[in-house]
């Protein structure tokens, strides 16, 4: 079987193509393998004598091993271009979110607390005749995970609603914290002492909420999250 050379390669031996794949450069292998048994056979004959066969032979050899070498570096440069292009897709598209605190398992206590702040926040709203607002993965995705990192940090503020309104496709979303050592019908009286919080808890466009409760460092923080 015959094999055409590269443009600009001298041997019959050279790769057939440019391209690094597996079966090419082990062809390429073989045929140096046995090039090279024969140079070392007809250099072990007695009338090996001619220089110039000597130098056709090492520039041969030369030249073969220059495109091998150059289909090595091919097939590496792909590979790290790949791993580089991954990478970075990875970086790209990796959610702001992976950044947040892990969350712990809840506690029957946090349960608790959560459900009955969210219970006595529509008894608010259904006394001033606002609409039920109904647990929802989402903003609650969002409270567990901010509230957490308030009560391992033991900072209090509030976090971005532009992020809550991207994630959760909404068209209205609100916040509000607390802390401190009470119950949690006292926790919802003080929202509503207080206009700011009053404001987004009767806030009639919402429709969906998520409620975190945490313990840690011998005082309770409470987020709750809304969404429309």
């Amino acid at each position: 079987m015959s094999h055409l050379p590269t443009p600009g390669c001298r041997s019959p031996v050279c790769p057939t193509s440019g391209r690094p794949n597996g079966q090419s450069f082990l062809n390429v292998r073989l045929h140096r393998n046995v090039l090279i048994s024969l140079m070392r056979e007809h250099r072990s004959r007695p009338d090996w004598k001619d220089q110039d066969e000597l130098s056709g032979e090492s520039n041969l050899e030369e030249d073969c091993m220059f495109h091998i070498t150059a289909s090595v570096r091919s097939t590496v440069s792909i590979a790290l271009t790949l791993f580089l292009t991954m990478f970075l897709a990875m970086l790209v598209t990796a959610p702001a979110q992976a950044a947040t605190y892990p969350v712990a398992p809840y506690t029957t206590a946090n349960l608790n607390y959560a459900r009955n702040i969210q219970y006595y926040i529509n008894y608010e709203r259904h006394r001033y005749g606002r609409q039920t607002v109904y647990q929802s993965s989402c903003p609650a995705w969002f409270a567990m995970h901010w509230n957490y990192g308030l009560a391992q940090t033991g900072l209090f503020y509030h976090q971005s609603m532009y992020r809550v309104l991207s994630t959760c496709h909404a068209s209205a979303a609100g916040e509000v914290l607390a802390r401190g050592n009470q119950s949690s019908r006292a926790v919802v009286t003080a929202w509503m002492n207080s206009p700011g919080h009053r404001a987004i808890l009767m806030d009639g466009r919402y429709n969906k909420i998520g409620v975190d409760a945490r313990y840690a460092a011998g005082v309770w923080t409470f987020a709750a999250d809304f969404t429309r």
